[in-house]
């Protein structure tokens, strides 16, 4: 079974331990941006990680194209959450993920 693995801030993660996700991995502030790619590396090679949600600002400390390769990935899928991102573009990751489009079921 897949899991849904949250990498991010004290305070991002906080909201999600909430509704009772129970992987979590909390980015420390001083956090050092190889660490971070170490901790996404580790993640994204377990066989049972299905979705990791992170933040802007942990996404924000990563290598350009480390980013840009873990957010085309298709398993997991990792989406990376932000106030500018709206519903649509949210849409159009589901979509090319999973190819499913989520106003058509609406």
């Amino acid at each position: 079974m897949s899991k849904i693995i949250v990498i991010g801030g004290r305070e991002f993660s906080l909201g999600f331990r909430l509704t009772g996700i129970k992987e979590l991995v909390e980015i420390k502030d001083n956090e050092s941006p190889d660490s971070i790619a170490k901790i996404f590396r580790k993640v994204i090679d377990q066989p049972d990680s299905g979705i990791i949600i992170t933040d802007e600002k942990t996404a924000s400390k990563l290598d350009e194209n480390f980013r840009r390769q873990i957010e085309s990935s298709v398993k997991p899928i990792v989406m990376v959450m932000s106030l500018e991102r709206t519903h649509d573009n949210l849409n159009e990751m589901i979509k090319s993920s999973l190819g499913v489009d989520l106003n058509v079921l609406n």
